[in-house]
């Protein structure tokens, strides 16, 4: 039996490619299996210019495609993942560091426009998300030999969302001891310690968060940015209090009501 042009056109992974170019409303491919899927869209990227978003049915279907993907193209930091909350809003539970530092990372790496593909869940795609101008008004770098007095510092990475704790094991979290500053950026593959003299950083150095022992080599800068996307400190404290009292004249709560719910918050 003998396949007609088009019939071969259909068959061949460059064809879809191309179908799949700007001036194409929809292309439709069907009959794939396992990672095929993952293969042919990884063809089709560097044919698109525009960001491609890749919606799938759930967070476990998310993951196993962005795997595929960063398998299959030759630049896998440009594709990531934007899981959604695995929590509802009002369940009295903290999602994980982990998701929350997958999402950010993702959100800052998408307004530096270094991503060139997006896959997203269903949920993740209904859900809010911090506001693209506080993201990027909000990041802090921290430069070798420059001045950063102690205490603005650690209301700044409070401000950022970044958690004080005893001891830096988890993304999102910091521990001042004397002249040493330890924190564990969400974009980061492992923390940092600061060396301090004065108010003055001397060292910037990745650690070991399991040995708490300092790695060879220093670097010169070091961005950070929010680890959580609901900043509550400052002055998104005070918009976020001015806001709720309009809602509750609205609303026709007492002032008392309101109060309690601000209080709930600064806790």
């Amino acid at each position: 039996m003998e396949l007609d042009s088009q019939d071969i056109k259909h068959a061949t992974v460059k064809s879809f490619v191309d179908e799949a170019a700007p001036g194409h409303q929809t292309c439709e491919l069907l009959g794939l299996y396992g990672s095929e899927d993952a293969y042919l869209l990884a063809q089709a990227f560097d044919k698109v210019q525009q960001l491609q978003v890749i919606l799938t049915a759930d967070l476990q279907q998310a993951r196993q495609l962005i795997a595929d993907l960063q398998f299959y193209h030759h630049r896998p930091a440009e594709i990531a993942l934007l899981p959604n909350w695995e929590l509802s809003p009002y369940d009295p539970l903290t999602p994980h560091p982990e998701l929350e530092a997958t999402r950010l990372t993702t959100l800052a790496a998408l307004n530096r426009g270094e991503l060139k593909a997006l896959v997203v869940p269903v949920r993740a795609l209904m859900q809010k998300l911090i506001p693209r101008q506080v993201l990027a008004n909000i990041a802090l770098e921290l430069v070798v030999e420059e001045e950063y007095p102690h205490a603005q510092l650690t209301e700044t990475l409070l401000q950022l969302g970044y958690q004080p704790v005893p001891l830096v094991e988890e993304r999102g979290s910091f521990a001042v001891r004397g002249d040493i500053i330890d924190l564990f950026p969400p974009d980061a593959a492992q923390p940092y310690r600061l060396d301090f003299y004065g108010d003055w950083i001397e060292k910037i150095r990745p650690f070991d968060s399991a040995t708490q022992r300092s790695s060879a080599g220093n670097i010169e800068r070091l961005k950070l940015i929010p680890s959580k996307e609901m900043i509550l400190h400052g002055p998104f404290l005070n918009t976020f209090g001015q806001k709720l009292k309009a809602r509750c004249d609205e609303l026709e709560l007492p002032r008392t009501e309101r109060e309690t719910i601000m209080e709930e918050v600064r806790e």
